[in-house]
């Protein structure tokens, strides 16, 4: 079986496209009445508050 592994930029292409279209988003953060629709994994992965955040349940991020 082979498989096509995209690169690292692909990858975060397809995942920032996907937010911009809305897609599999998972959370949304409105900053100063602006809301944000974003992927909890891509937050929690890029930041040590937001993967506090979303990993310890809390509804309000």
């Amino acid at each position: 079986m082979d498989l096509h592994v995209p690169a690292r930029a692909s990858v975060l292409e397809n995942l920032n496209r996907q937010r911009e279209e809305g897609q599999l988003c998972d959370l949304s953060i409105q900053v100063q009445g602006q809301v944000f629709r974003a992927h909890r994994c891509v937050l929690a992965a890029s930041s040590p508050y937001f993967h506090d955040q979303v990993t310890r349940g809390g509804s309000a991020v």
